[in-house]
């Protein structure tokens, strides 16, 4: 399971803060790319490329950027396989469209190296892009750059390519993480869950051991540790890890997982259906199937 608070999606705003009404001061962008003035916010943002404010210039670059990824022609669908065999349908922009948005955000980015929105903006374009190994060198540069960023500001970005089942990815994004911020227990427990789609568990687990001697009391890293076990076949060492974990933190998801593991592995059905009953939903009750139709008399 990937260090991810909450779902990062890519949407046409990439920079808003806070939206203004429209003519006051350099945000006021946001308000007609929010009202779909696509033509009054170019008017207005390309004036101020030649302001001698620099907070201007910079929101200029910003705005033009939204502007370019707001074309008719500028959308596009993508369909994407990732690492476990799978894919998705997904909006995003062409090559054209990209290409002219990061020329905007490499300009607002000379203009001001620490604006820490137009490095996260980048971030999101080359990911929607699917540009990852240019997303690691964004996030190499943005993390040299803005020194005082702690791994918070950056950890949900491997952790959003891992919850799309993009392993290799999101370890070149850990890899970054690791430089920067070594010995970081959400970094080293993201490796294991990629490392773990990858079923290299001999290393998802020791990236997930280091990761709970660093935080013992994580819920979640005490979580993935039993999993990690659990996918390397090493049934005991799961059980363990895996109640130990449900004791700091337990919902029905998890609870559900632990009966189909009780199911599987500890091949305990009774145990496992009345688990199963409590957390699991009506069509996800394996283990009560099995023993209503273990129970059932043989048909004359």
């Amino acid at each position: 399971m990937p260090r991810a608070a909450s779902n990062l999606v890519l949407v046409l705003l990439l920079f808003t803060l806070q939206v203004v009404a429209q003519d006051q001061g350099p945000h006021a962008w946001e308000h007609l790319i929010d009202s779909g003035k696509y033509d009054d916010a170019k008017t207005l943002c390309t004036s101020w490329q030649a302001s001698k404010e620099l907070a201007y210039r910079v929101e200029a670059e910003k705005c033009l950027a939204n502007v370019e990824l707001s074309r008719k022609d500028a959308q596009v669908v993508h369909l994407e396989g990732n690492d476990t065999g799978g894919g998705m349908m997904y909006g995003g922009y062409t090559d054209e469209a990209t290409d002219a948005a990061i020329a905007h955000l490499d300009v607002a980015l000379q203009l001001a190296p620490k604006d820490e929105s137009v490095w996260k903006g980048k971030l999101y374009l080359l990911e929607a892009a699917e540009r990852f190994e240019k997303m690691a060198e964004t996030l190499e540069a943005a993390c040299s750059e803005l020194k005082y960023a702690k791994v918070d500001d950056w950890i949900a970005y491997p952790g959003e390519l891992l919850s799309n089942d993009e392993a290799h990815a999101g370890i070149l994004l850990l890899d970054v993480l690791d430089r920067h911020f070594p010995n970081s227990n959400e970094v080293l427990g993201d490796y294991a869950a990629a490392y773990g789609m990858l079923k290299q568990f001999n290393k998802a687990i020791a990236y997930a051991q280091r990761a709970v001697a660093l935080a013992p009391n994580d819920p979640i890293d005490v979580w993935n540790l039993g999993r990690m076990y659990d996918g390397a076949g090493q049934t005991a060492e799961a059980d363990k890890w895996l109640q130990k974990a449900l004791a700091m933190q337990s919902d029905a998801e998890r609870r559900c997982y632990y009966a189909h593991f009780i199911e599987g592995k500890v091949h305990d059905r009774k145990r496992a259906c009345q688990m199963e009953k409590a957390d699991c939903e009506q069509n996800d009750r394996s283990a009560c199937v099995n023993s209503a139709s273990k129970a059932a008399p043989a048909a004359k």
